[in-house]
């Protein structure tokens, strides 16, 4: 009985630096995914809210050609869910992890930079462009690979749902801070150059960060690629009983048809609309503010980024209280109507009516988010599908907003897209209405 005593305090006793060991292991990623995640953000907001203001308000560069080029870079971006569906099979490999993320965050600041250069060579600057978007997403999968391995109880799922909204918010906001002490006069090329150097110094060091990021953290059953084959056999296992779990999100219990599938495509795609204004906003708010007051641009964007953040928290408090169809009814027909309302106001209003639509965009995130895992099933496959019809939005949209400022107003171009988007309450409507109706009948009978 000693002995038995003994070999369990001895089991309890591993079991114990088993889980120290991996939390150590999670701790040590932290920096790596923070800072991934900052990175990233503070890139992609300098991307899509300054290189606007910096091609029409500083370089004045040919619409058309400009639209040319978002075509040649958007379109790369539909390698994101190639490499989600390849990375979904890196189990055995966690060690390569480490390898791509290190690869991708080196060619999205090294493309990124450098395609900074080529801004006078619009189709050149599209291709380098598209080339720092591919390696961000392939540093974004490596990282979320091992997010999502690691994610297995409530605690370290939390840990990681902190840190990459964390890393997101803080890149966010730095972009716009630059923009706010650094740029006094948009015409200056010397504090455009500024500019673009802080972002560099803020971003250059990930590269360094990542060569300590420990993937194989996220695989505690294991220590090398040789023990994959046991953690695969556990992963597999629990895998298939989450997916026996289905989400009651209304009245029924909601299954989803290849039907539905179609249809969520078409609703992402249409959603993407807004894309319409992506590169037209910025420019046009400038000339409505007044060069001497864009500073107030970035102001007015951290104000949003904040309140976006803090509506996030409150709208994944209440999809288990607020049926998704409904919540995804009125967010998007309130953010759909301020779009098309506010280009019409004074700017000051204009910027108060988006600040509003920011609690609706909080909402449209996460349950639309949550209406595709479902439909997913939790398939990979599945789930990279409807990615990629919101990456053909905004590889359609993006080019053709920007084509239509030569022909029509800024004013147009964001009302069109909120017509648009009311459009997509059509698709909305009769997902998973077919699978209600006959659960319905299947009841009565």
């Amino acid at each position: 009985m000693n002995q038995m005593t003994g070999n369990n305090s001895k089991t309890k006793t591993n079991n114990i630096q088993s889980k120290n060991e991996n939390e150590i292991k999670f701790k040590t990623n932290s920096p790596q995914i923070f800072h991934a995640y900052l990175s990233a953000a503070l890139l992609n907001v300098l991307v899509l809210a300054y290189l606007p203001i910096y091609f029409f308000n500083v370089l004045n560069v040919n619409r058309t050609e400009l639209a040319f080029a978002q075509l040649l870079s958007y379109s790369l971006l539909f390698i994101k869910p190639v490499l989600s569906v390849y990375m979904d099979k890196q189990d055995k490999h966690p060690s390569k992890l480490k390898i791509y993320s290190i690869l991708g965050a080196m060619g999205m600041i090294f493309f990124f930079f450098i395609s900074l250069l080529f801004t006078h060579l619009l189709l050149l600057f599209g291709i380098l462009l598209g080339s720092f978007y591919a390696f961000m997403a392939l540093m974004d999968v490596a990282i979320d690979k091992s997010i999502v391995s690691s994610g297995k109880n409530e605690k370290t799922a939390s840990k990681n749902s902190l840190l990459l909204q964390l890393g997101g918010l803080i890149g966010s906001i730095l972009t716009n801070l630059f923009f706010l002490i650094i740029i006094q006069n948009i015409q200056s090329l010397s504090s455009w150059n500024t500019f673009f150097l802080t972002s560099f110094l803020f971003t250059a060091p990930l590269i360094l960060i990542l060569f300590w990021f420990k993937p194989q953290a996220a695989f505690p059953r294991y220590n090398n690629d040789k023990q994959a084959d046991d953690y695969n056999y556990t992963n597999n296992n629990y895998n298939n009983t989450k997916n026996t779990n289905k989400l009651n999100t209304n009245s029924f219990t909601a299954e989803f048809s290849t039907r539905d599938l179609f249809l969520m495509c078409l609703f992402i795609f249409i959603l993407n609309a807004e894309e319409l204004y992506q590169y037209p906003l910025e420019p046009w708010a400038i000339e409505r503010l007044g060069p001497e007051n864009a500073w107030m641009i970035s102001v007015f964007y951290i104000i949003f980024i904040l309140i976006n953040a803090i509506f996030i928290i409150v709208a994944s408090k209440l999809t288990h209280r607020i049926p998704w169809k409904l919540a995804l009814y009125i967010s998007i027909f309130f953010y759909a109507f301020l779009t098309i309302v506010a280009p019409w106001t004074t700017i000051l209003t204009f910027f108060i009516l988006i600040a509003i639509q920011q609690i609706f965009t909080s909402f449209i995130m996460i349950y639309y988010v949550l209406l595709m895992i479902q439909i997913s099933e939790r398939k990979v496959l599945k789930f990279q599908i409807m990615a990629s019809f919101g990456i053909l939005g905004r590889l359609v949209f993006t080019p053709i907003g920007t084509a239509l400022t030569t022909v029509i107003t800024t004013e147009w171009i964001i009302t069109i897209a909120g017509i648009l988007q009311l459009t997509c309450l059509l698709p909305l409507f009769f997902i998973g209405k077919t699978n209600a109706i006959q659960l319905i009948q299947n009841k009565k009978s």
